[in-house]
């Protein structure tokens, strides 16, 4: 036979859990999932941020196909992380978009984080490279707008403004080489553009600064030195010629 007195206490333990807490053994079990749900949630967001930092270090190593599985893991686990979907959505153009779901993972991260100029500057370059460029200029705008000194928006209007005027892919250009004034590329860039549309004073400022930065000045003064013949500008030609004239060290060796 049962204990009276076992069963009597067990009553009044739960009376008194009852009492003091208002939890009966129906929500002390809702509890109990809630607890549980709560710690799965906590789980999962360590093992998705785990997996989001393996593929942001593949990707920064080329690796794209282990970043891009690392990155789904991480949408797996946590579908509503803005971070890990905008990852996926720019992993997956870098491979070309195979499941064609790029987009889609990028649209969800700009629902959650609209200010985030980054996700803007990934629609561009799908739209880029769909040739909807009209769509991909004003994702540029946007990002512009955002985030002025990210010089990712301002590289893909740029990289549309052949689509457009000279003019205007000056203008781009300008700022860009404003946040990269080293850039040699872009300085080379500057100079054929600037000539093209008889703005000789800049063509010759930056090929003059191509010349002082480097690390073969003979060939960059060769450059100045055709400018000045094509344009008739006396100076460039005479400064280009004299660098020319000059014995040169070979570069010295960048260190690692």
């Amino acid at each position: 036979m049962s204990d009276p007195n076992l069963h009597n206490r067990a009553l009044w333990s739960l009376g008194l859990l009852v009492a003091l807490f208002g939890v009966s053994p129906e929500t002390s079990a809702q509890t109990d999932k809630v607890q549980s749900a709560q710690v799965a949630v906590k789980n999962n967001a360590s093992l998705a941020l785990e997996a989001a930092r393996s593929g942001a270090l593949a990707r920064r190593n080329g690796e794209i196909v282990k970043a891009c599985a690392s990155f789904e893991r991480a949408v797996e686990l946590t579908p509503t992380w803005a971070v890990a979907q905008m990852e996926l959505g720019r992993c997956y153009r870098l491979l070309g978009d195979p499941k064609g779901v790029a987009r889609s993972h990028l649209e969800l991260a700009l629902k959650w984080l609209p200010k985030w100029s980054l996700v803007h500057i990934e629609l561009g370059r799908i739209a880029e490279d769909e040739r909807k460029l009209k769509t991909a200029g004003e994702y540029y705008a946007q990002a512009e707008q955002l985030a002025a000194a990210d010089i990712r928006a301002a590289g893909g209007s740029a990289r549309l403004a052949p689509a457009s005027s000279s003019a205007s892919k000056l203008v781009r250009l300008r700022r860009i080489i404003q946040r990269q004034p080293n850039n040699l590329a872009l300085l080379g860039e500057l100079a054929k553009l600037a000539e093209s549309i008889s703005a000789l004073d800049e063509a010759e400022r930056a090929l003059r600064t191509i010349v002082k930065l480097s690390r073969y000045p003979k060939r960059a003064a060769a450059r100045l030195v055709q400018f000045g013949k094509r344009t008739g500008r006396s100076g460039a030609t005479t400064d280009g010629l004299a660098v020319l004239s000059k014995r040169v060290d070979p570069p010295k060796k960048r260190r690692k």
